[in-house]
């Protein structure tokens, strides 16, 4: 895991810095779609802080969502071990061991 990491994670930074040099020009990005030249819905950064922050809302968006989805898959586990536990107790309450035998039997030489 470690090495795939290093093959994956030192391109991805490599190709980050580059995006970034080629995107330095100011754009104006305006969240009112309807009046794009409105100073109050809009601020003038670099291309690439808009990039990188579309890709940071979609990591935090996607964590999030494996997040709620791993937590019900984590009640349903806990779900199924409690009434596997609860089974186990009925079944050892039906059905008591049988008990070793006392004595070992004799051995014949």
């Amino acid at each position: 895991m470690r090495i795939l990491t290093w093959f994956i994670v030192p391109p991805a930074i490599v190709a980050g810095i580059v995006l970034a040099i080629a995107n330095r020009t100011p754009t104006t990005f305006s969240i009112d779609p309807f009046a794009p030249g409105s100073a109050a819905w809009s601020v003038t950064v670099p291309l690439y802080l808009i990039i990188f922050g579309a890709v940071l809302v979609g990591i935090v968006l996607g964590g999030t969502a494996s997040l709620f989805a791993r937590a019900r898959a984590n009640a349903h586990a806990r779900d199924a071990r409690i009434k596997a536990q609860v089974l186990q107790r009925e079944l050892n309450r039906a059905a008591p061991p049988a008990a070793a035998p006392t004595t070992l039997p004799a051995v014949r030489t």
